[in-house]
């Protein structure tokens, strides 16, 4: 596969070095203290989260100053979402109060993905005083953070029938599901090690998914790994797995779809939810328990960009088995703005 050399270092970025990288760093501290540089600090921030996020100290700083553009803010707070140490949810959480509804979006999802209890504590109590797309962000911050951490409330909602979205008269393909090769195994799991979600994911059960041209990888949460992890789900909300999507732009993989799962009403049922990973819905469906396996039918939900997918299969701890998966290629337009003139008077 061919790759493009990194704009900073024309490098490409497998062969990055340690100098490099201290390099990149000096360059973001200069540009802190106002020093001339040949960049902008949104690429070299761009950059740096291709492999390690900037320190922690950096991150406070961009989040903090008010006089940088709302964009890098943002850039920042993110960042401070891959770090995952308990100082970068610290600041996050000080943070959280930011007027800038970019920055408070980009803030509300990095603690969705590291923030725990005292996190969830601070999204609920700000909650009511957010407005526009950061409240979304809030509001699934608390699912995610809920689910993972197995906590009661942040219920995501049952669809109902008509939610779903019609298979249509298109044309499918079929859903084609194998065992990745080993290296291209431990190249996911080593790019989601630096995109954390909070969750350590297994290194046994993988499975590459392709439809079409699209191509994806299945991870699981090692939490739910084996017949005792598979017992665990009747105990109440789970982060369960998800699929990320390899990208040939910077040649890494990255999580595109959360997988949830929670009890039934029926001692045996459970709800599934696929979401992608800024938040909205994207596939549903029920599963049934029996004794250590999971039988499962997941299907699209409508709304724009959606596309049509029928999967039946089964989960017994050690690999998701499918006896029914298509993808439909026709997908459901997206809403597009339309361009108002300026206003007379």
């Amino acid at each position: 596969m061919s790759m493009e050399a990194d704009p900073l270092t024309e490098t490409p970025p497998g062969e990055r070095t340690r100098k490099q990288e201290a390099q990149q760093l000096e360059m973001l501290r200069n540009i802190l203290t106002g020093a001339d540089v040949p960049i902008s600090l949104a690429p070299a921030i761009g950059v740096r989260n291709r492999q390690v996020p900037m320190g922690i100290r950096e991150c406070q700083i961009l989040l903090e100053d008010q006089d940088q553009p709302s964009r890098i803010r943002a850039l920042a707070a993110l960042s401070l979402g891959r770090i995952d140490t308990p100082e970068a949810e610290e600041i996050l959480i000080r943070n959280i109060q930011i007027p800038e509804n970019d920055v408070l979006s980009a803030s509300m999802t990095a603690l969705g993905r590291i923030g725990g209890v005292r996190a969830l504590e601070a999204i609920v109590k700000v909650r009511p005083y957010v407005t526009g797309p950061a409240a979304a962000r809030a509001d699934f911050a608390a699912v995610l953070i809920s689910y993972r951490l197995r906590l009661k409330g942040h219920q995501l909602t049952v669809p109902s029938h008509g939610e779903f979205l019609e298979p249509g008269s298109g044309s499918v393909n079929p859903l084609k599901t194998h065992g990745p090769v080993e290296a291209e195994a431990r190249f996911c799991l080593q790019s989601l090690a630096a995109q954390p979600f909070g969750v350590e994911f297994s290194d046994k059960v993988l499975h590459q998914v392709s439809c079409g041209r699209s191509h994806h990888m299945l991870v699981l949460n090692g939490a739910f790994e084996g017949r005792h992890g598979v017992r665990k789900l009747r105990e109440g909300n789970a982060l369960l797995g998800a699929v990320a999507t390899r990208s040939p732009d910077i040649d890494t993989y990255s999580i595109a779809f959360l997988v949830f799962t929670s009890p039934g009403d029926e001692i045996d049922r459970l709800h599934i939810w696929i979401n992608r990973a800024t938040g909205e819905s994207a596939f549903a469906g029920t599963a049934r328990l029996e004794h250590d396996t999971v039988k499962f039918q997941i299907a699209a939900l409508a709304g724009p960009g959606a596309f049509s997918l029928r999967v039946n299969g089964t989960f017994d701890g050690s690999a998701f088995t499918f006896t029914e998966a298509l993808c439909g290629l026709s997908v459901q337009q997206p809403l597009v703005p339309i361009r108002i003139g300026k206003l007379t008077r």
